[in-house]
């Protein structure tokens, strides 16, 4: 390893463990105090994110074969947490919308709806619990603290810069391979009814929000400004994207539980009443969709007109002359 190469892999190996630490926090009250607090469940899924997206990005600085491992452990717990807080953002939802409902019929349908979402996530936290048991003991975290620890100990030794060509070089392309994902769909989130690329657009501006968190500290907190416009990019279009789900979920509920009734009562007369406030909810849903999608669309039209993307090419690219700079203080 050169002493560059090895500068970033302790840069690497410091992004990589605050995430880690993020992760392990949340294992008690994830697995013991979901339902009393459903912010448990969001940290720790963001934290197996940024974990998974961190990792490609410093896989040669640790063996092939433990990289793998690393990210299949974590992959079964973000599945498993993603499905449980899906479900705790439906239930969120759907209170909200309980307070704000005064008419009995369309209290019915929604009160039903939470009835089959609040058993559905109390049958996915028993994988949660699974997926945290099975990482816990599969040894993966004792594991990556050991490779990190062992990085960071020969930066030490041989007394590496904390920054390097190789952290800004990475960042530049990775930088500019997200950019060139996101803009790809330019074409296609400009009509609404392409669901599946706009969606996609969410996947990729996430990606890209991640990296620049990941270099932001070498740059010296310079990519905060675009960091925040993409992250309002991709919340905008995460809303779009929760609207679709409801409503291509919301029919099949009206279906399914129309079965179950006629199985359990050997008829569907009280259907009609809880249709009634799925389809006022479909209805909402919809019309909230409209206008999220209008104004996601002025903000990004408005990061084109400002130059936004031009702008965070050159400041990616500006990170060498920071090689001359004071190095941050946590580096």
């Amino acid at each position: 390893m050169s002493k560059i190469d090895l500068s970033y892999c302790a840069f690497g190996a410091r992004t990589l463990l605050k995430h880690l630490g993020r992760l392990t926090a949340e294992i008690d009250g994830v697995r013991d105090h979901a339902f009393e607090d459903t912010e448990y469940v969001h940290r720790m899924r963001v934290a197996t994110r940024r974990l998974r997206s961190a990792l490609p990005l410093f896989a040669s600085c640790f063996p092939a074969n433990q990289v793998q491992a690393w990210e299949k452990e974590i992959k079964r717990i973000t599945r498993a947490l993603g499905e449980a807080r899906d479900a705790d953002v439906q239930l969120l939802v759907l209170e909200e919308s309980l307070k704000d409902t005064a008419d009995s019929d369309l209290e019915r349908g929604v009160q039903r709806l939470c009835l089959r979402i609040r058993q559905n996530r109390e049958a996915l936290q028993e994988r949660v619990r699974k997926a945290i048991d099975r990482f816990v003991n599969s040894g993966v975290e004792q594991n990556m603290m050991e490779c990190f620890r062992e990085v960071l100990g020969k930066a030490r030794v041989e007394e590496v810069p904390p920054l390097s060509e190789s952290i800004f070089s990475t960042a530049v392309d990775r930088g500019m391979e997200r950019m060139a994902d996101a803009l790809s769909y330019d074409d296609f989130v400009r009509d609404p009814v392409n669901v599946e690329q706009i969606h996609a657009l969410r996947k990729s501006a996430k990606r890209l929000r991640y990296t620049l968190e990941f270099y932001d500290l070498p740059y010296n907190t310079q990519l905060k400004p675009y960091i925040e416009e993409v992250k309002n990019l991709q919340t905008l279009i995460g809303d779009i994207h929760d609207c679709d789900v409801w409503s291509d979920f919301l029919p099949r509920f009206i279906e399914e539980e129309t079965r179950r009734t006629m199985e359990y009562y050997g008829h569907s007369r009280p259907i009609p009443k809880i249709k009634r406030g799925i389809e006022h909810l479909l209805s909402e849903r919809r019309n909230s969709r409209e206008k999220l999608y209008e104004e996601f669309l002025k903000c990004w039209d408005r990061l084109i007109s400002e130059n936004f993307w031009e702008k965070l090419k050159n400041t990616l690219r500006s990170g060498y002359d920071l090689l001359e700079d004071k190095v941050p203080a946590d580096l």
